[in-house]
């Protein structure tokens, strides 16, 4: 699928997909569209990965499914994009 492929309709774009090729398009996607949905997105790395590409909203289960560190992940996630700064990786997996 190319951005040719979208309808001038769409008030939304939704990526998902293969891993792969989620990740390797979705810079394509946002760089394009002003509304784009990623689907599974469940580490403190894709959080940030979409907030920096642009993405207008995500979704994961895994932070609903009793995962204790891809809950903490969203949480440092939503603190840190809210008050303006990101921890150290390192500085995370020392919380996790």
């Amino acid at each position: 699928m190319t951005t040719k492929d979208v309808p001038i309709s769409a008030d939304v774009v939704f990526v998902g997909g293969s891993t792969e090729w989620k990740w390797a398009t979705m810079p394509m996607w946002c760089g394009n569209f002003q509304r784009v949905h990623v689907g599974r997105v469940n580490t403190y790395r894709l959080l940030w990965k979409c907030h920096d590409a642009g993405a207008e909203s995500c979704d994961g289960t895994g932070w609903w499914r009793g995962d204790q560190k891809q809950a903490r992940d969203l949480r440092a996630y939503l603190e840190e994009s809210t008050n303006g700064g990101r921890m150290r990786q390192s500085s995370l997996e020392l919380i996790a």
